[in-house]
Order: C-alpha cells, then structure tokens, then sequence
C-alpha cells in the first residue's frame, strides 16, 4: 500500500502554546465563511494502536457529513474539502496518522486551505458545525503558567524555559556551566575573588558590590568554596539570559546544590516552589518530565485559587463574579473579564445582540443560534482574559457551563 500525498491545502501545526493574534487570525480567516466545520478527535501517539487514528477521524467525518445533510446540504467546495481528508483514511499506516499528538483538531469551511492543530490533550470525539469555528480547544493554550527552570548539576548546569506542555532549553552564553568550567577562571592556589556584579543583575534597585576572598584552607573547605563561586558566577550573570525580569525561577537539584544557590541569588523573583531531584544521570526526556509535571502542578494550584476567588465575589460581591451564560456574555463583549472559566466540552446555543448586548439562551440549537460559551470565550481571548479550561466533571457555581471574575 503506497502512501496517499497528505493534501496540500491541509495545513497542520503542533500547538503548545498560542497566542492572541493567533486567535484573531483565526477568527478573521473563517470571517466571511458560510458554514465551518470542527473536527474535534482524540489520537493515538505510539505503536499499533496508531492505527485507530483514521478511524476516528473517519467516523468524525461522517458524523459531519450526516449534520450537514440534515441541515439542507453543503457546497461543492466543502465537500472537495472532506474527499480530500477523507483520502487519508485509506492508509491506517500512513505517516501522518503515525505522529500525531494527543488530539487533533481540524477545521473545513470550502475556501482556502484547512486548517488542522495537533494538541497535547485528547479532545472530543465531537463535531460542531456553525457560521464560526469552535476555537475553545486552543484558548486552553492561552497564556499559560510559565516557570524558568535553573538545573543546578555541578557537571552540567542548564537553564530552560517551561509550561505544563513545552520545555525549552536556553543557551548559556559566557557562564561557566561545570564546576570544572568555572574554575578556570580561578586559580585553587589563590585568592578566590568574587567580581562585581551589574546593578542590573541585584535584587531590587540600586546594586553594589559583593566580595568573596579564600586562602589556605582544607580540601573540602576549598571545594566547597569553588562551589560557592561557581554558583556566584551563574547568579551574577544568569538574569541577562531570561526573555524577561518577570517570570519565576525554580531552581532544581539536590537539597544542598538549592540551599548554596538560594544564599548567593540575585534575581527577585526567585520562586519559593523547588524541584527536589538530582538530576546528574537523568535522561533528557525523564528531565523534561519532572519540569513540566512542576509547572502542571503550579497551574492548577493557581486554577483552584482563582476558583476560590470566584466563590468569594459570588458569595460576597456579585459586582466582580459571573456566573450565567448571560453576566458571562454582557461581561466578555464589554472588556470586563479578568479570569474566565470553562468547562472542557460545554456548549449553549442561544442569541446575542451585539447592540445591546443582551442574550438569550435556548434549551436546543435552533436556526441561526451563536454557540455562546464558544462566543464567550473568543470575546474574552480577545481582551487579554485570562482563560481557564477546566474538565468536564468540574463544576462552576449554579452548574454553569462558564463563570468568571469581572474587573470591574
């Protein structure tokens, strides 16, 4: 069996992170569509169970092609659009269904090319068919909780830039990153000296200067000296390496490689949160996987506070809490939400006026009905919420499929 060509207007991107003007691309690219179909599938990563993915994408399309028919019917070029993806299913060992990630996503709406996202998260199986594409599974991937990671490895120390789904690692440039490294620029038989360290590099305003001096001393005095200078080093000059002076640094290693850096740190935002591991014989991927289950846990301790927040303000001030699909609506098309939360799946078809900005939600989809949880969410992306996509067995006051916490 030869490999059917994947088609060329079938353009699919891997998403750990997005970003608002992404969304607005989006948004603006299905604009003047007619009828937008999502594709919503969970896949398979690895091994022969990779063989189920053409099928669950096939059953997808034809769960499309049923609505669409029920519907009074879909034009020539959409339809050219699903024999082209529909092509696919043929080959179970084709190469796209071997690397995909953990869900899939895919829009078709006729014009254009397809737009299709490989996700870290299983979504669905669901299909949604309206004048817009359903974007909430990529709002999950909106600004997410991001921690710098310092690997403190006396061997090799690295540096990497992380969320719950990506790790980065950052170059270090002119920084020792060995003990051995670091020593190089100190002769053991001297005076160990502690340079200056850039005012742009200390902990609030102002700077200083910092000085370190050793003579003769034991063999284990001394090491752990040149431990102390190597950890200097690395504090002195690590921040010009950040992408900004904002986000957190977790620092991981053993209990006393943490204590030695903790004494010697410049940064003022040293996170308190630690990673205790000893990472000198860990493979990359086990490494990654302890950063990225860190910041996991960050994120949804900083959810479970923001879902306490929400409680309060219903409880206390409705002024600054939403918690019908209506307050949720009004609040995103005026600007007002602060933190948005959805829950993965939800859907509430009804009407909005866009003048008054009142909506009217119905028990059941009916002709020309806004997906209004969908519609919320996009609104909100826009105006720099910050988005929670809680799962499905979570609940939200009054069991609403979507709250949130006003600004104002």
């Amino acid at each position: 069996m030869t490999d059917t060509p994947v088609p060329e207007r079938l353009k699919i991107k891997t998403v750990n992170e997005i970003s608002k003007e992404d969304i607005r691309e989006l948004t603006e690219r299905f604009s003047d569509s007619e009828t937008v179909v999502t594709l919503m599938m969970p896949m398979e990563t690895a091994g022969a169970e990779t063989r189920k993915n053409p099928i669950v994408f096939k059953n997808a399309l034809n769960e499309a092609c049923e609505k669409l028919e029920q519907a009074g019917g879909y034009s020539r070029p959409l339809k050219q659009q699903f024999r082209e993806v529909d092509d696919l299913c043929e080959n179970p060992v084709h190469e796209f269904w071997q690397h995909q990630e953990a869900g899939l996503l895919v829009f078709l709406d006729g014009n254009e090319d397809i737009r299709g996202y490989r996700l870290p998260v299983p979504i669905g199986p669901d299909v949604r068919i309206g004048k817009s594409p359903h974007l909430t599974p990529l709002h999950r991937f909106l600004n997410p909780v991001r921690r710098l990671v310092l690997v403190l490895d006396l061997n090799e120390t690295r540096l990497f830039e992380a969320t719950r789904w990506k790790v980065d690692e950052i170059e270090l440039k002119d920084i020792p990153t060995s003990l051995e490294e670091a020593m190089r620029f100190d002769d053991p038989e001297k005076s160990l000296q502690f340079r200056s360290v850039s005012d742009s590099n200390l902990r609030g305003e102002g700077g200083g200067e910092a000085a370190f001096h050793g003579h003769g001393v034991t063999t284990e005095t001394n090491r752990n000296r040149k431990k102390q200078r190597f950890f200097e080093m690395i504090s002195a000059d690590i921040a010009k390496h950040f992408p900004d002076r904002n986000t957190p640094l977790v620092i991981l290693g053993p209990d006393a490689e943490r204590a030695r850096y903790r004494e010697v740190n410049h940064y003022e935002h040293l996170s308190d949160d630690e990673i205790d591991l000893n990472p000198s014989h860990l493979e990359k991927a086990e490494l990654h996987r302890h950063i990225t289950d860190h910041v996991a846990k960050v994120e949804e301790a900083e959810s479970s506070s923001a879902l306490a927040r929400l409680e309060d303000h219903v409880g206390t001030d409705t002024s600054k809490g939403a918690t019908t699909v209506e307050e949720v609506v009004e609040a995103a098309l005026g600007g007002r939400i602060e933190t948005l939360f959805v829950r993965a799946g939800a859907r509430q078809y009804g009407t909005v006026d866009l003048e008054t900005f009142r909506t009217e939600p119905h028990d059941s989809a009916e002709e020309g009905d806004t997906e209004l949880v969908a519609f919320a969410t996009n609104q909100a992306a826009m105006t720099n919420a910050s988005i929670r996509v809680l799962d499905d067995g979570a609940t939200l006051p009054g069991d609403s499929p979507v709250a949130a916490i006003l600004r104002y």
